[in-house]
């Protein structure tokens, strides 16, 4: 899920935010999830009353502030700034010198009613982390099928934090299983997914007495955990975009150090040699299957995606292989039995790492 936040924030060279009287509201416009987008430069729109339309540049310095934010991306030519529209939560803002330290990226959702916020991702020092294109990218791994999102930014300063700035409703639906391990690591199981039962464990006792005809049933506890089982194919067409496991790191092992260069071109010509296409390379298929493996049986949390049964955090157990022998063993379908291990919510998807703040 991917957003594009654009006309937030305006910018200055140097100097401090511009305080509420020369301000006109700020929004945050083409949400959609995943990247904050920094362009270059403002502009000013000029509208005669003819109604022609004209474009100047705007050149702002400490003693010349813009007056109007226009519809133009970011700028991150300089230094990073933002307008507080007028107030901050920890007091009024009324002087100047008040540069921004970092940004804060919120989400609310309509099972909040659209009014609990919730810090996502902190963005820090964010000149130093952007792309060639003054591209910023975040990925929300973690939402939920179906379910209608707004974000927001909210800058900070001094530990103080300004207005929140909100996107629009976005949303996103799944097609498919996904599994997302520590440090945003998602595997999607896309072949073959299976879930044949639900089963939601409670703890009860039932009592039979010699002078009732009815058992007495009492619940002991406050356990209600869901237990199901989940399968599907392994196979590296699962994985095309290669987010799961880039094919420049897949014949390295984690623990070894890196060999300083991409081994990807090596084995094509391994693969060219033998005659080895995307549809019968076992080579391949070997080490995309022991890296899946490895992920099912790290022993740590994961989050479980599905369009059907929603979000849980759960842990596998039982992980088994079963190798397609129509197909001579290229590929295997694998199984497993998940059991949710704690609550959905962003705290515990941090305290997991699989999502950190």
């Amino acid at each position: 899920m991917t957003i594009p936040f654009n006309h937030v924030l305006a910018i200055r060279s140097a100097g401090s935010l511009m305080p509420a009287s020369t301000q006109n509201k700020v929004e945050v416009s083409d949400c959609m999830i995943n990247a904050l987008r920094i362009d270059n430069g403002l502009k000013l729109i000029n509208k005669t009353i003819d109604g022609v339309i004209s474009e100047s540049e705007i050149v702002p310095n400490a003693n010349n502030l813009p007056l109007n934010a226009t519809n133009s991306d970011w700028s991150v030519n300089t230094e990073f700034y933002a307008m507080f529209n007028g107030d901050l939560e920890a007091g009024p803002l009324s002087f100047f010198g008040n540069e921004v330290d970092s940004i804060m990226v919120r989400r609310t959702s309509n099972r909040k009613g659209f009014k609990q916020w919730e810090d996502v991702n902190l963005i820090e020092d964010i000149t130093s982390r952007i792309d060639d294109k003054f591209n910023y990218s975040f990925y929300d791994r973690c939402v939920e099928s179906g379910i209608i999102y707004r974000y927001g930014l909210q800058p900070i300063s001094q530990e103080k934090r300004g207005t929140l700035f909100q996107g629009g409703n976005t949303n996103v639906v799944y097609e498919d299983i996904f599994l997302v391990g520590e440090n945003g690591k998602q595997l999607k199981i896309r072949f073959n997914p299976n879930i044949t039962s639900i089963r939601k464990n409670i703890k009860e006792s039932r009592v039979e007495t010699i002078g009732s005809k009815y058992p007495y049933i009492t619940r002991n506890g406050n356990v209600g955990y869901k237990e199901f089982p989940l399968s599907g194919t392994i196979t590296h067409f699962m994985d095309t975009t290669e987010e799961f496991a880039p094919r420049a790191d897949i014949f390295i092992e984690d623990e070894f150090i890196d060999v300083g260069y991409d081994m990807s071109s090596d084995y094509e010509a391994i693969y060219r040699e033998n005659n080895l296409t995307p549809y019968n390379n076992q080579i391949l298929e070997r080490e995309f299957r022991e890296k899946v493996v490895d992920f099912l049986q790290d022993g740590k949390p994961k989050l479980f995606k599905s369009p059907i049964e929603g979000c849980m955090i759960v842990r596998l157990m039982d992980v088994n292989l079963t190798p397609n022998l129509q197909l001579g063993r290229l590929i295997c379908d694998f199984s497993c039995t998940a059991i949710e291990v704690d609550e959905y919510n962003l705290d515990n998807l941090e305290k997991y790492k699989i999502q950190e703040r």
